[in-house]
Formats: C-alpha cells, sequence, structure tokens
C-alpha cells in the first residue's frame, strides 16, 4: 500500500506506511492526509497522472 500527494496531476511525493498503520492519517494532520490518495505500488515522486487514472514517468528533456 502506497499514498500520493498529487498537484496539477504531479506526484509531489509518496508514502509507503509503516507495518504498524496503514492509515495516513496516523502520520499527518487531517488537512494534510485529505491531500493523499492511495496508490499502486509502482507510483514514484515527479511521476505524471494521466486522464484515465494511469501514471507515468515525465518526459525526458534533451540538453539543448
Amino acid at each position: 500500500m502506497k499514498y500520493a500527494r498529487i498537484l496539477n496531476n504531479f506526484v509531489q511525493e509518496v508514502l509507503v506506511p509503516h507495518s504498524t498503520s496503514t492509515d495516513i492519517k496516523d502520520y499527518f494532520t487531517e488537512e494534510i492526509a485529505n491531500q493523499f490518495v492511495q496508490v499502486d505500488d509502482s507510483v514514484e515522486a515527479g511521476m505524471i497522472k494521466n486522464q484515465d487514472g494511469t501514471f507515468s514517468a515525465p518526459p525526458t528533456v534533451s540538453p539543448p
């Protein structure tokens, strides 16, 4: 189980709860916890949430 905070379809951060509790509200205040959603274990910070609900790596930018 993993949680992600997503802003503007961009995964800002992820949290993998400790085995002692899987409730996100045990780690953050309710205001912050409400910003997180449960995601698949493959989701990482920096990924983009697609319109269909899937996640993908951000596009690579080639140096000029």
